[in-house]
């Protein structure tokens, strides 16, 4: 299924890397808490969660990663900017982020892989803002959304990329 090929200086050791010859791309999935509508349906890496036009605001964020194989310590890690609370503390595996029936508005956002998979992918995510419309990607922990304007954010969309 894989070849790994490595040039070495005869009377060299062969030394077999740490690296995997081949490393699948792990699924990304992510599930949005909207004002007035609730749990919209699981989004895919690239879909937009959440929605345009509507000045409706996101409550709260879920976020999975698959592909794990036997690796369980890789997982992705977000943490939310709430509306009157903050930064909240990190979640992580699908766990919520933000609040539940509280209805505050979700502002900024950063998200990390941890774990191996943080060697070989980056995550990067957008959102749509409330009066900016759609920022610039982000990656790998940076902000995205706003701190300290009392900003809605109102969609988001996640990929993986390779390094």
């Amino acid at each position: 299924e894989s070849l790994q090929i490595q040039l070495v200086k005869l009377g060299d050791t062969f030394v077999l890397d740490d690296v995997p010859a081949y490393i699948a791309e792990p699924g990304i999935t992510y599930q949005v808490q909207i004002q007035n509508i609730g749990w919209q349906d699981v989004k895919r890496s690239g879909g937009i969660a959440g929605t345009q036009g509507k000045a409706l605001r996101i409550e709260a964020l879920k976020i999975n990663i698959g592909n794990n194989g036997e690796d369980q310590s890789n997982a992705v890690q977000y943490a939310s900017q709430v509306q009157n609370i903050g930064w909240q503390a990190p979640v992580s595996n699908g766990q919520i982020s933000g609040t539940v029936g509280q209805s505050l508005r979700l502002e900024a956002l950063k998200i990390n892989l941890t774990g191996r998979i943080s060697q070989y992918f980056d995550i990067n995510y957008a959102s749509q803002v409330q009066n900016i419309g759609w920022q610039a990607p982000v990656s790998n922990g940076q902000i995205s959304g706003t701190v300290g304007m009392s900003l809605r954010v109102e969609a988001v969309k996640l990929s993986l990329s390779p390094k």
